[in-house]
């Protein structure tokens, strides 16, 4: 303990922020916490990765209290936890949980045709052995190569946006994920049609967007579309109500899209790359269930013919409403700590 904590905390865990998805998501993990004054949170982010512009001030915007890298890799930690595979995690020394980032594993490596964050190479070390104590997962896949590290934990985040659902709405989401194959990519058009068409409407930029081009760029491509009553959701969990609120979702194979479609709102792809996305996935199911925007067809009469997909639920998460007992469980399993007991 240092001399100058308050609080005694006998553990602390270590969060690992690659980009402001990740934070997204270990934000959620953080909540297994919630009351304990035995735990101590802490993030750090070595900044390598390409999405990692404006990262700190995220953090910083999310109330963590952070360590440098230098100081992160240069002492122990009771817990480790990361929602991405990537980076010098070799470097930091506890026991890791890795965490997908995303509804389920839907996407190769960039430039490859490896399933990020399930094949071995993301997930074991130059040695052939796991890089992770554990591997979280939100349904049982076939990984060989960690099967003795895997957990089931299913997914905090379609959890929570369950658990936010509200009535119908005539409220339009519009989500793109990165990439030039995904709806900003390619049709980015359909912003101003929806808009010019009378909807309210919501547009949820993946934040690897908001990092690479910054907000006031963004806001200048999409001044037309703002000045008329678009609002562009900022990046950081206010999405999530967003998605809630949605009457209807227009979007591609990103993770947003996959969750609106799954928790029952009606559904339109208006950019959906198949090969990109890998097959048995949550996203590669969408692909096959959701109608495809025609932009020779009124934006109305399309909606009005989408239909929501709950039974992508199932490929999302295996145990729906369990993932912040499991988490927890697992967290304190390795912490080697005994959970509170309310």
């Amino acid at each position: 303990m240092d001399i100058w904590d308050t609080v005694p905390a006998a553990r602390t865990a270590l969060f690992v922020v690659h980009n402001g998805t990740t934070l997204d998501r270990l934000l959620d993990v953080a909540e297994v916490f919630a009351g304990d004054l035995r735990v101590r949170v802490v993030a750090t982010s070595d900044l390598s990765d390409p999405f990692a512009e404006g990262l700190p001030e995220q953090v910083a915007s999310a109330g963590l209290a952070t360590v440098p890298w230098s100081e992160a890799t240069a002492r122990r930690y009771d817990l480790i936890v990361s929602a991405s595979h990537h980076g010098p995690l070799d470097e930091l020394r506890g026991p890791l949980l890795t965490l997908a980032h995303g509804a389920g594993f839907g996407k190769y490596a960039p430039g490859s045709r490896s399933v990020f964050g399930l094949d071995a190479e993301w997930l074991l070390d130059a040695s052939g052995r796991p890089r992770a104590a554990a591997l979280g997962l939100p349904c049982p896949y076939d990984v060989p190569a960690v099967k003795d590290t895997a957990v089931l934990v299913g997914d905090p985040c379609f959890d929570d946006l369950s658990s936010l659902r509200t009535g119908k709405s005539s409220r339009v989401v519009i989500t793109s994920t990165w990439g030039r194959r995904s709806l900003l990519g390619a049709r980015p058009e359909i912003v101003r049609t929806v808009v010019e068409a009378g909807y309210d409407t919501r547009l949820i930029l993946h934040p690897n967007i908001w990092a690479r081009y910054g907000p006031h760029q963004l806001r200048l491509w999409l001044r037309k579309s703002l000045d008329r009553g678009l609002t562009l959701v900022p990046p950081l969990r206010a999405w999530r109500q967003e998605l809630a609120d949605a009457g209807y979702v227009i979007g591609d194979h990103g993770s947003v899209t996959v969750y609106g479609a799954a928790l029952g709102k009606p559904t339109l792809l208006a950019a959906f790359p198949d090969d990109e996305v890998v097959p048995g996935s949550p996203a590669h199911r969408l692909g096959e269930l959701a109608g495809r925007y025609d932009p020779g067809v009124a934006i109305d009469v399309q909606l009005e013919r989408a239909a929501g997909h709950p039974e992508l639920t199932p490929l999302i998460t295996a145990v729906p409403g369990e993932a912040r007992a499991r988490l927890r469980a697992t967290c304190y399993r390795l912490m080697n700590l005994e959970e509170p007991k309310c």
